[in-house]
């Protein structure tokens, strides 16, 4: 199970392709992961004045004990 205490930070991206990509190696090699989404946003800066991929930013957390094993299926 994987919870604030045992996990480690994999990467941190704002490309919802990578962030796929990633996912989908993780799936594949059977790693358990979480990711925590975060919406950037600034007061007085609406969505239109920000790049299309650059909205979100995506941190990827798995286990301590897989993150290597991660690491190398994810080609990080």
């Amino acid at each position: 199970m994987l919870t604030v205490l045992n996990r480690k930070e994999l990467c941190i991206t704002f490309s919802i392709a990578q962030q796929s990509k990633i996912r989908d190696s993780l799936i594949l090699y059977h790693i358990p992961y979480t990711i925590n989404e975060i919406t950037l946003s600034a007061p007085g800066l609406g969505a239109f004045d920000l790049e299309k991929e650059c909205i979100s930013q995506y941190i990827i957390y798995v286990h301590k004990d897989d993150f290597e094993k991660a690491k190398f299926v994810a080609k990080l």
